[in-house]
């Protein structure tokens, strides 16, 4: 995992995000145990369609029944509360984690999008 920018943004996915998908993490300073993600999906390589998928979410652990999130996931005890924040919003979606998703056609749309939560990503993959 690697810090992305000076906001405090974890990317917990790959190093090439846009490649191989990203999931950037940021503690909610004023809340403990709660997050905002950010979840970057390469679609060809999901789901063989074209384009980026991001997902949003803000996810307050303290307000979710995380059994089955866990489960899910296989996480245990020892984990910190940043994959459990991962592992609710991939089991519940985004729509139920006060978050959204959006389809982006090409790398440029996808890093202005990302731009917006203030991630900073550099493309390492050529549009055709």
């Amino acid at each position: 995992m690697t810090t992305t920018n000076r906001n405090e943004w974890v990317n917990y996915g790959d190093v090439n995000p846009l490649e191989h998908g990203g999931i950037f993490v940021m503690k909610d300073k004023d809340v403990e145990n709660a997050f905002h993600i950010v979840k970057v999906t390469n679609l060809e390589h999901a789901t063989g369609d074209t384009g980026y998928l991001i997902d949003t979410a803000y996810i307050d652990l303290d307000c979710w029944n995380t059994d089955n999130a866990k489960d899910f996931a296989g996480l245990d005890e020892t984990d910190p509360p940043e994959l459990y924040a991962i592992a609710v919003l991939d089991y519940y979606g985004p729509e139920e984690c006060s978050g959204e998703s959006i389809v982006y056609d090409t790398v440029g749309e996808t890093i202005a999008g990302l731009c917006g939560y203030d991630i900073t990503v550099h493309a390492e993959i050529e549009e055709e």
